[in-house]
This record gives C-alpha cells, sequence and structure tokens, in this order.
C-alpha cells in the first residue's frame, strides 16, 4: 500500500512540477507552494 501510494505521490509531484515550470512565476503568486498540493492529492488517493 505504502509502494502504491509513494508511486502516487511521485508522479503528482513530477506533473505538478512540469506544469509548474511551464509558468513558475505566474503560479507562484496565486498558488500556495507543493506540499499542500500533494497533502490533498494523499488524502484524496485515501478516500477511495
Amino acid at each position: 500500500m505504502k509502494k502504491e501510494l509513494l508511486k502516487f505521490v511521485a508522479k503528482k509531484s513530477l506533473l505538478a512540477a512540469k506544469s509548474s515550470t511551464e509558468n513558475t512565476s505566474r503560479w507562484h503568486m496565486y498558488e500556495p507552494p507543493l506540499p499542500k498540493k500533494l497533502m490533498k492529492g494523499i488524502l484524496n488517493y485515501e478516500k477511495k
């Protein structure tokens, strides 16, 4: 279970990193830093 979760988080963070590098400055103005997003992702994943 933990391995699956780690894979999921790694994928999520990779995707987030990819999309954030495309328009970093704009995102950093509006978006909270990545860890909050990851926590949301983990929580949503555990709910399913």
